[in-house]
């Protein structure tokens, strides 16, 4: 019997984890919530004034200083756990910026980024957006509009990507190319090359004519049921094509 006794004690008894403290960085705050929360449950705290206790221990000074001056006049250990956790939350959690859909589609990948490492970074631009719009498709096309090489992005526009895993795939695809192909002492893949691989993982039918889109260099549709024309080129600001089928001259 005691051994049995001494065995549900220990399945039992508390976990004591130290808190992690909260500096006030509103980027870190849902973090730190979720882990201080998993703290708490593992430590079995159920008591309202320790609950408030071990709050106020985990957070900076200036975090402290803060919550006392909302809770004035009331002393700030009157106040009760969820009281002190909604304050928090309004100082602190992030909310949906009306203008991060414009840094998604913004954004763009710098150099010596991964495909894979711009992925999560559009992925944690989309966490601030006001939402619906397609997530899947809009991260995708985030993703296809960001890419720096030229050649890579005009391959990945050539197909309408449904999520940001397809085009991640291909990206990466397209990237291992042209890495073979600097390893083989070639100089960086050309559009052909690239056109050639998009080929192969996407069949699509062409127009018995052989035309191309003026607005953005395609072979399987008209100018005028072009998804880019009402798209702004980077070159010339012109709206109605893009930048790689642009006649302008560069200004210099």
């Amino acid at each position: 019997m005691g051994d049995m006794a001494d065995m549900t004690d220990k399945t039992t008894r508390p976990i004591i984890v130290p808190t992690p403290t909260f500096d006030g960085s509103p980027e870190e705050f849902e973090i730190w919530l979720i882990r201080f929360r998993c703290a708490m449950r593992l430590s079995r705290v159920a008591d309202e004034k320790k609950k408030v206790a071990m709050l106020l221990c985990s957070l900076s000074l200036p975090v402290v200083g803060m919550l006392i001056a909302r809770c004035s006049p009331k002393d700030i250990t009157d106040c009760t756990y969820d009281e002190l956790i909604t304050l928090l939350e309004k100082d602190y959690k992030p909310a949906p910026l009306p203008l991060a859909e414009y840094q998604l589609f913004n954004a763009r990948q710098k150099a010596g980024v991964s495909s894979s490492d711009f992925a999560v970074q559009i992925c944690t631009i989309a966490a601030s957006c006001s939402w619906p719009i397609d997530r899947d498709r809009a991260l995708a096309i985030a993703f296809t509009m960001g890419i720096r090489n030229d050649e890579i992005r005009a391959q990945l526009l050539e197909s309408d990507h449904k999520t940001l895993n397809l085009a991640l795939e291909q990206a990466r695809q397209l990237e291992s190319i042209q890495k073979a192909c600097s390893r083989g002492g070639q100089r960086s893949t050309n559009s052909s090359e690239l056109s050639s691989h998009n080929q192969m993982q996407h069949q699509r039918p062409k127009q018995t004519g052989g035309s191309t889109c003026h607005r953005c260099g395609g072979n399987n549709h008209r100018g005028d049921s072009c998804r880019f024309k009402g798209e702004t080129c980077r070159r010339c600001a012109k709206i109605g094509h893009i930048e790689r089928v642009c006649k302008s001259r560069p200004k210099h």
